[in-house]
């Protein structure tokens, strides 16, 4: 979310994204009770919703994220989707019915990166502030007509299952993706072009053989300078072993020999 602070020390400066934003208005704007649905970047009009909620008395308030001033002015640009926002759009050919739009639509920036006087009359003005609540309505925006959400006509269920599908999907080929890649990542940095064990970590691994030979070097009159040793690294046994093993060391000896490790240095104490 933001950083909490106040106005005169807000902290350091966040770095807004559309996903960072998504999840500020999730959390701070409009209350969850009022909420039927909240949905994000899905074509329930003829465009793509940044964010749109959709609340249980059917009202539809849509937000337009927006995080440079470029990316504010282009979307002026389209001209069909402003126009069907606005009433002035004409019927196309074919067309026997105006187009749906929200009831509600407001343009969410960061703080001050648009001015109350640049969004057009049909829309609002959202501010993402650094400090709580992190949402200021700078302009509220005006109702654009009274009709509630008609989600047969929207097609809701169609779109919301379409959109799950193509979500699975996407999630499944990205998880792969990642376990292909940790896989390869692994490999490379266990074996050489030779196969030899613990390529990039070779040098540091003999050192910590060494140190564990010399923890579990049996002497009958062990020093104190064994016992701090083993105090240390005794949370590298684990990694030591499975290393020593790769090596050609029994598991059986390696055990037999921390036993006999052990009972030395318990009878020292």
């Amino acid at each position: 979310m933001g950083v909490r602070g106040d106005r005169n020390n807000p902290g350091n400066k966040p770095v807004y994204t559309e996903r960072k934003i998504q999840q500020i208005l999730r959390a701070h704007f409009m209350s969850p009770n009022s909420m039927k649905y909240r949905i994000e970047n899905l074509n329930v009009y003829s465009w793509e919703s940044d964010s749109l909620s959709i609340t249980k008395s059917g009202y539809v308030y849509e937000c337009e994220i927006k995080i440079s001033r470029a990316d504010f002015f282009n979307d002026k640009k389209k001209e069909r989707k402003h126009q069907i926002l606005e009433g002035t759009y004409t019927l196309g050919r074919w067309e026997k019915t105006y187009p749906m739009r929200p009831n509600y639509f407001y343009y969410v920036v960061p703080e001050g990166l648009v001015k109350p006087e640049e969004i057009p009359p049909y829309s609002g003005l959202i501010y993402i502030t650094e400090v709580y609540p992190y949402v200021s309505i700078e302009v509220p925006a005006p109702k654009i007509h009274g009709d509630k959400a008609d989600e047969v006509a929207l097609k809701l269920q169609d779109k919301f299952y379409y959109n799950y599908i193509t979500w699975k999907e996407k999630a499944e080929q990205e998880y792969q993706a990642t376990i292909d890649s940790l896989r390869e990542q692994l490999h490379e940095s266990k074996y050489d072009d030779e196969g030899n064990f613990h390529k990039y970590n070779l040098a540091e691994a003999n050192e910590k053989i060494k140190r564990l030979e010399a923890l579990i070097k049996v002497e009958e009159g062990m020093t104190d300078k064994y016992k701090n040793l083993f105090f240390m690294e005794s949370s590298l046994t684990d990694e030591l072993q499975r290393f020593l093993m790769e090596k050609g060391v029994t598991r059986e000896e390696i055990k037999e020999r921390k036993r006999i490790f052990r009972e030395n240095y318990k009878s020292e104490l």
